[in-house]
């Protein structure tokens, strides 16, 4: 919703943040797999722990999984804060709601347990609902639009002639 909304009026922006963010979100997937895995091998099989421990480790030391979580970690704090200043700048939903969606996904990995970190995801979705609010007001006709055009210097206006019309 955030990347529809915003493309018409912060193309670049909005098309670097969306990758961005796909892309770490797309790299987090396969991370938790092994570990969800492990755990239900170690009780159904009654497999020793020392083993699972050992495996588990294995799988964390690997190079290619440091790299995913990185890639995952900065798809949600770099590629969310540059989807929520996608929103500020098109002006499709209140700056309060973009400001939201740069603080929680900026701030939810650094968070110290999973309740605050949740805490900073559930205020990244007051963000994503902006934008989702933003989408749904839309008309058919304004839905698939090309990019605004800009002049140098002048900032979208998201009343736009086709919305007074």
């Amino acid at each position: 919703a955030v990347a529809w909304v915003t493309r018409r009026r912060t193309p670049v922006l909005t098309t670097v943040g969306a990758a961005w963010t796909l892309l770490g979100c797309l790299s987090g997937f396969p991370l938790l797999v092994p570990d969800d895995l492990l755990a239900y091998l170690a009780v159904t099989e009654r497999l020793d722990l020392a083993t699972i421990t050992a495996l588990g480790e294995a799988w964390w030391a690997l190079p290619v999984t440091g790299a995913a979580a990185l890639l995952f970690i900065s798809g949600i704090v770099v590629g969310l804060a540059l989807l929520g200043i996608a929103l500020w700048r098109s002006r499709v939903a209140p700056r309060w709601m973009a400001i939201a969606l740069i603080i929680g996904g900026a701030t939810h990995p650094f968070l110290p347990n999973h309740v605050v970190a949740g805490i900073g995801l559930l205020v990244a979705s007051i963000g994503f609902a902006g934008a989702t609010r933003a989408l749904l007001r839309m008309s058919n006709d304004e839905f698939d639009l090309p990019p605004v055009p800009t002049q140098p210097g002048v900032s979208p206006d998201p009343l736009s002639a086709e919305r007074k019309s």
